[in-house]
């Protein structure tokens, strides 16, 4: 799909709804993907009648980091848009890792947003980082699930994450940024060969790949089933619910018996959001005590990550 104000604009206009005025906040880091971002926000914002934010991370990761920053701050000053950096605390900086580092990013820029009462943060994750991420779950072994990769909406600590860029390539932002005089920056570490991105990212660029077509294949399989995959998990869940409240969840205990490990463990964990939030999750190594304690068949009562499970005739019942 071709970038531009036109068909970025439908984008925004057909999957996302903004209150009247809004204050909208947006993640820079002075690369193509953001600076494109900023300049079609920028414009874009005018329509709703609202203001818009540059949060801009200082990384600490590499010496030129501040200057980077300062960098995009004064770009985006030349424009008009108004930015503020962010500082991470050296002291979150441990393992210098890229993991770190985005969890390190989202702390910041969301409990920004929360002290500002800006409920919207946009992020410029596009189509190409979709696909990498697939293919990097792909080889950790993520489920069909995870295989739907990045998002285009998602709630963190109560703010609203936006992509409206993810139908769109690198190659076309690269096109939108020349034809519109925008400058940005690259980040070395795109190319350093110590992560794992980096080397998913030259094997996609690599015309001659022989795989890279049965990959495309994939990624697009995945992503036009995801929705179908989600409606069975749900009605497998309705169909075996004798009752749902906020204090507590009744369900069939032959929806342990009667279906596959990895459909239960879904359902566990919608349950388990449905209660604590929706980023958190318990992870497989717990539910699969869980399971060889429901295998029982004196089973009783069990607590998994504060969410108790307790067996009653032919019910298992989940609360807090």
């Amino acid at each position: 799909m071709k970038l531009n104000y036109i068909s970025f604009s439908k984008i925004v206009f057909k999957n996302y709804i903004l209150e009247n005025k809004p204050h909208i906040a947006v993640g820079v880091s002075g690369g193509p993907d953001s600076m494109a971002l900023i300049h079609l926000l920028n414009k874009l914002i005018n329509k709703y009648d609202g203001k818009i934010t540059a949060l801009i991370i200082n990384h600490g990761l590499r010496p030129n980091s501040f200057k980077e920053a300062k960098w995009v701050y004064n770009e985006l000053k030349k424009n008009k848009i108004k930015s503020k950096i962010l500082n991470i605390n050296k002291n979150r900086i441990q393992k210098k890792n890229m993991s770190e580092a985005r969890d390190n990013r989202y702390d910041k820029i969301t409990s920004y947003c929360k002290k500002n009462y800006i409920l919207h943060l946009f992020i410029a994750h596009h189509k190409d980082d979709d696909l990498e991420t697939f293919i990097n779950r792909k080889i950790s072994g993520s489920d069909f699930e995870g295989l739907q990769s990045i998002i285009k909406h998602s709630v963190r600590d109560k703010i609203n994450i936006i992509r409206p860029l993810l139908s769109f390539t690198k190659k076309e932002i690269y096109k939108y940024n020349l034809i519109n005089n925008i400058k940005f920056i690259e980040d070395p570490s795109n190319t350093d060969p110590n992560y794992t991105r980096s080397l998913i990212r030259k094997f996609l660029f690599d015309e001659k790949s022989k795989y890279k077509k049965d990959i495309y294949k994939e990624y697009n399989y995945i992503k036009n089933k995801i929705l179908l995959y989600k409606k069975m998990i749900w009605e497998i869940m309705i169909l075996n619910t004798v009752y749902s409240n906020k204090n507590s969840i009744k369900l069939k205990y032959c929806i342990f018996n009667n279906y596959d490990n990895l459909i239960f463990e879904k359902i566990l964990n919608y349950i388990y959001k449905s209660f604590f939030g929706k980023q958190k999750y318990l992870r497989s190594k717990k539910i699969e005590i869980l399971t060889k304690q429901l295998e029982n068949p004196n089973f009783k009562y069990f607590n998994i990550g504060s969410l108790k499970i307790r067996k009653k005739q032919r019910f298992l019942i989940f609360s807090q």
